[in-house]
């Protein structure tokens, strides 16, 4: 099931990798609160790789 649009998801811990595999695309977030600081956008079946565990949210679009 894929997730609610427009909903944002924090993580308990930061992330470094990302793999999208739901239907549209994942926003991911720099900060625990969608919409503030910096942000990747990953296509769907996409992924995202940084060197820290700078990744703490995601919205879906």
């Amino acid at each position: 099931m894929d997730p609610t649009n427009n909903v944002c998801l924090f993580f308990e811990f930061g992330a470094n990798k990302m793999a999208n595999s739901t239907n549209r695309t994942a926003r991911v977030y720099l900060s625990t609160v969608c919409g503030e600081g910096g942000f990747a956008d990953i296509p769907k079946s996409g992924t995202k790789t940084v060197t820290l565990d700078d990744f703490h949210s995601v919205k879906f679009l």
